[in-house]
């Protein structure tokens, strides 16, 4: 893992130590964040200091939503060893997403970490990369768009027409006016989280009346909103 992280960043996260908390203990947020904190981490190396507490909060987190709906013991073993965003992926956005934009959430009285959320202009390495909800390779199904509200492909449509910056010494491609939630984890403020980001990009937006919102490419399915 460490060999993903710059050298620069290397000394402060090596070797990576547990928070001196159990993330099971943790408390699920209130409703308007009574009796947590709203940080602003001013730098990169802020965000990479917490990087195992961000870790292993994304795994608490997929734990409680799936003993949620399924209490059998073989789960509950399974969530030990499961991680739903990958130590490599976290540090790799950490260091490289930028501009770089983000909270944390954690508990008023232990400063135990309980929601993240970062944000960012949208770039891929990918030159060929399309919006294009309606392709087969959206996996989108038809019946996911009988249960979800799913893009008909105007907003697809929206977001390929925006401007682009190619950069062929990086193999990269650039959107300028298309932000992306590129990091979340929480604990009962996952949606406040996306509010108060969706907020500010609302502000961004009265500066660029161009300017997007995209999440990131999740595990199952690419979705614009």
């Amino acid at each position: 893992a460490m060999s993903t992280i710059d050298s620069e960043f290397r000394d402060l996260v090596r070797p990576l130590r547990e928070p001196p908390y159990r993330m099971e203990d943790v408390p699920e947020c209130r409703q308007f964040l009574e009796s947590s904190v709203l940080l602003q981490p001013p730098t990169r190396l802020a965000w990479l200091a917490s990087l195992s507490e961000m870790l292993l909060l994304c795994n608490e987190s997929w734990c409680r939503r799936n003993l949620l709906h399924n209490r059998k013991r073989r789960l509950v073993e399974e969530c030990f060893h499961s991680k739903p965003l990958a130590l490599e992926y976290i540090a790799d956005r950490l260091q490289r997403d930028e501009p770089q934009l983000g909270y944390m959430v954690r508990s008023a009285s232990e400063g135990w970490l309980q929601g993240f959320i970062t944000a960012t202009t949208f770039k891929t390495r990918h030159p060929s990369f399309e919006w294009n909800s309606l392709a087969s390779e959206a996996g989108i199904s038809n019946a996911d768009r009988a249960k979800y509200v799913c893009d008909d492909g105007s907003l697809a449509a929206a977001l390929q027409a925006q401007p682009r910056l190619e950069d062929m010494g990086t193999n990269s491609v650039t959107w300028p006016s298309v932000a992306e939630i590129s990091l979340l984890g929480a604990l009962g403020c996952g949606r406040q989280l996306v509010a108060l980001m969706a907020e500010e990009e609302e502000e961004t937006a009265a500066a660029l009346p161009e300017r997007a919102a995209a999440t990131a490419p999740t595990r199952t399915k690419p979705r614009a909103w």
